[in-house]
């Protein structure tokens, strides 16, 4: 089958030990308020559409054949109840300002990805899943470190079948484990899940033995209060902590599939 993915980001100095090459996985359980990764979030396919790339050719209205794309003078729209994502538009658009939000990596690609990269960073460099949530495609992700021989890290918000979780962080070199709040209730009105499941797999990744370092982003009055670092803190004890800044940029990416950024 291969992995859903939605971007491949190479020269990676942020998630992992030394330059890595970044694989950004469709799908995730959580729907985080602030969430800079908008088009991972379905494991479905997505239509993206940038309007600044748009060169207003108009090729996209002529290929659609449901009436999807409406251009006038100065504005193009989607009308995105009568798309059906047959991939018309992505086709002929010449400015790539239309593509699917969705690709598939297979064993074959991943396994020349890997070979590329070991030639551009020798042994100081890896691979990093991250989404999304890798974890809902945990068994894609085994089959695949199985093929190659190089450093292997997983991002995960950590809410995943617990087994599935065990035997993926036994198996790469390190794990980045992003915690975001320490309140239940708070966890669940700004990412729609409970954190007792993330709670549980961080001991699990504790006993595991795979070096980890848990993650907090800095959210502007939601995960940066005193509260809730000072809450955090605790269940970090001596375990290796990162604090990251907040992405200014993430609405950007709402409007690439015309939704609204509510934070």
């Amino acid at each position: 089958m291969g992995l859903k993915i939605t971007e491949i980001q190479e020269f990676s100095l942020h998630d992992g030990p030394w330059i890595r090459t970044t694989i950004f996985l469709g799908g995730c359980p959580l729907r985080c308020a602030w969430c800079h990764n908008p088009e991972t979030q379905s494991i479905s396919q997505s239509l993206l559409y940038q309007a600044e790339k748009c060169i207003g050719c108009g090729a996209c209205v002529q290929a659609c054949p449901n009436g999807a794309h409406v251009l006038s003078e100065n504005k193009h729209d989607i009308l995105r109840d009568k798309c059906r994502l047959c991939g018309a538009c992505v086709a002929v658009c010449p400015s790539v300002a239309l593509r699917y939000a969705l690709s598939t990596l297979d064993e074959n690609a991943f396994v020349r990805l890997v070979e590329k990269q070991k030639r551009l960073y020798g042994e100081q460099g890896g691979i990093t899943f991250s989404g999304g949530e890798p974890l809902l495609q945990g068994e894609e992700i085994l089959k695949a470190i199985e093929k190659v021989d190089i450093h292997t890290a997983v991002e995960t918000c950590g809410y995943a079948n617990s087994e599935l979780f065990r035997r993926v962080v036994e198996r790469v070199d390190y794990v980045l484990f992003d915690l975001k709040l320490a309140d239940e209730r708070e966890h669940i009105r700004y990412t729609g899940v409970s954190n007792q499941l993330i709670l549980k797999n961080l001991e699990i990744l504790r006993e595991s033995g795979t070096p980890f370092v848990i993650r907090t982003p800095l959210i502007p009055n939601i995960t940066d209060t005193p509260k809730n670092l000072a809450a955090i803190a605790e269940i970090v004890g001596k375990d290796s902590w990162e604090k990251l800044p907040y992405n200014p940029l993430a609405p950007v990416k709402y409007a690439w599939l015309n939704r609204k950024y509510e934070l």
